[in-house]
């Protein structure tokens, strides 16, 4: 099955609007191409949350922001965390098996850098490692202190499929996570106050038939 056709399959279509997405535009601001399976992603779902706890970014705005500002400010944060760093402590491979410590990784825009495409509640980064192609893309996730790693030898959508069907021993994220691949979706940005916004995130309608049935 193809890989879009089989994320949909495990989290149900999207029911919100998906506004046009202009990628010479978005990329050439942020001086990237992006995977073609996030491309592919990014054209049938906005931004989402996966079982209450992981978030994954759509292109063309999160929280009331736009990618470039948002992609920005985590890297500016990472690198703050990483600075005074010559290596990564703790980094596991995708079956949870410990590999060590490993050297740092650089940050975009640096040469092979990392380019964060999600987050979650407990303030982990979900990445790409984006050395050579973009189809060639890898996944790394570190948590928010950037102390422990896990390097997964897989793209975008291969690596949700593979967590949503637990078949990664994941080392950073609940045990228990995902319980079930449910999804809320980003519906419309209201204004709060000056230039603060709450996104609208409503359960799709299939994941709020199941959760009436238990």
């Amino acid at each position: 099955m193809e890989l879009a056709a089989e994320f949909q399959s495990l989290v149900g279509p999207s029911e919100a609007p998906h506004p046009p997405i202009d990628w010479p535009v978005i990329e050439r601001r942020l001086g990237i191409e992006f995977p073609p399976d996030y491309k592919t992603w990014a054209q049938s779902y906005p931004s989402l949350e996966l079982d209450g706890f992981l978030w994954i970014r759509h292109p063309t705005e999160f929280y009331g922001r736009s990618t470039i500002e948002e992609v920005a400010e985590e890297l500016l944060g990472l690198s703050d965390i990483s600075a005074d760093r010559e290596e990564r402590e703790e980094v596991f491979d995708s079956q949870g098996n410990l590999l060590g410590s490993k050297p740092a990784l650089p940050f975009y825009p640096q040469e092979n850098g990392l380019i964060p495409w999600g987050t979650t509640d407990n303030g982990d980064y979900l990445m790409w490692l984006a050395i050579g192609k973009s189809s060639d893309w890898k996944i790394v996730v570190a948590d928010g202190d950037a102390f422990s790693w896990q390097e997964f030898d897989c793209g975008f959508l291969e690596f949700l499929i593979g967590l949503m069907r637990h078949e990664f021993v994941m080392k950073i994220f609940p045990e228990d996570f995902p319980n079930v691949s449910s999804i809320k979706e980003c519906r419309d940005m209201e204004s709060l106050a000056g230039d603060s916004y709450l996104p609208e995130f409503r359960t799709t309608s299939r994941w709020e038939a199941y959760f009436r049935g238990i």
